[in-house]
């Protein structure tokens, strides 16, 4: 599957590396009030994005499925659900235990 991923900035890095995911996920330590997030979309319209606050976000902006979220996600558990959305594994990332809504 074909993904990319927006950093802090709103740079694209596409089909990103493990290793490019990963140091996009730790870069979120610097983000400011108006840089908050980064996340990894795909061509589909899934979107997973991950904020300082660690909260992450699951939706579909083309299908409108979601929003969910989950809080309190460290950057390993981000990853994983990253690495599982780039492999379009998107049924077990559904299955995740997700909350209706963006985290409040």
């Amino acid at each position: 599957m074909s993904c990319f991923a927006y950093d802090l900035m709103g740079g694209v890095v596409h089909n990103p590396s493990k290793d490019e995911m990963q140091s996009l996920l730790s870069s979120v330590g610097a983000a400011d009030a108006e840089h908050t997030d980064v996340s990894l979309n795909t061509e589909e319209g899934w979107s997973l994005s991950y904020s300082k606050a660690k909260n992450i976000a699951f939706e579909n902006v083309e299908t409108g499925e979601g929003p969910w979220h989950m809080k309190n996600i460290q950057i390993d558990q981000a990853l994983s659900l990253w690495l599982l959305l780039s492999s379009d594994h998107i049924e077990d990332v559904k299955s995740k235990p997700w909350v209706e809504g963006y985290a409040g």
